[in-house]
């Protein structure tokens, strides 16, 4: 039974290395139906930055059911055109501070996500600005979800975990 494991995992390993060498990068582009949010800090101050997150993570809290749901972008647009006065409740209730929401098209420029490229470009967005708007800035994709990929060169850690080796150890 080893045996039969150990040449299954050999088996795997070797497809898994010829997909790895064919495997470029999905590169998106304004083209696609897409919807960034956006969220300018303050200003760089600690607690001005601080506070971005803490906007960021309910504003992703705030939409994120809801925005899974819909079926294609001009649902998405929608629904956050006409939530944009609870969006900005929301934000305001998380700082108790001065915030300006808007949905517009934006430029933004190419971000690099592990295996995914958007190049720069005019995309729909949620913007939040808090008070004057002079700090560092924050932004992702939310429709379709992408918020939860990490940048490359970002300061998170993960930890991969290998089913195969998982079975292969049983």
């Amino acid at each position: 039974m080893k045996r039969l494991r150990l040449t299954l995992l050999v088996l795997i390993a070797l497809i898994s290395l010829v997909n790895l060498t064919s495997c470029t990068p999905l590169i998106l582009t304004e083209e696609c139906d897409l919807i960034r949010i956006h969220i300018v800090a303050n200003s760089n101050s600690d607690s001005d930055q601080k506070d971005k997150y803490l906007v960021r993570d309910a504003i992703k809290n705030y939409l994120e059911d809801a925005l899974h749901e819909k079926n294609c972008i001009i649902e998405a647009r929608s629904f956050i055109q006409n939530q944009l006065p609870q969006i900005r409740q929301a934000a305001i209730l998380t700082l108790e501070s001065q915030v300006q929401v808007r949905f517009s098209r934006e430029f933004f420029p190419t971000r690099a996500y592990s295996d995914l490229v958007i190049e720069s470009g005019f995309f729909y967005a949620l913007t939040i600005t808090i008070g004057e708007g002079r700090g560092d800035n924050w932004w992702c994709v939310i429709y379709p979800p992408l918020c939860y990929l990490a940048p490359i060169n970002s300061a998170g850690s993960f930890r991969y975990r290998s089913i195969i080796l998982e079975w292969f150890r049983k």
